[in-house]
């Protein structure tokens, strides 16, 4: 959100096998302009415990995900 308003699409950089967010997670903005999320996670179904994972990407990597790009 930027100025308490949704902006024009959401990206999905994860998928918990658990089904719901934790809420344990952080978002920086990096020198480069690129971005890092961490989030703690299940990433696979089974007898795994949770994990701590982070994903970088850049805003150039996002707008090519949107459709009609």
């Amino acid at each position: 959100m930027i100025s308490g308003r949704e902006g024009p699409c959401r990206i999905k950089l994860l998928h918990s096998c658990k089904g719901f967010d934790f809420g344990c997670s952080g978002f920086e903005l990096l020198p480069d302009g690129a971005f890092v999320a961490t989030t703690c996670i299940k990433y696979t179904d089974g007898p795994e415990k949770n994990s701590v994972v982070s994903t970088r990407f850049n805003i150039e990597q996002a707008n090519a995900m949107l459709p009609g790009k």
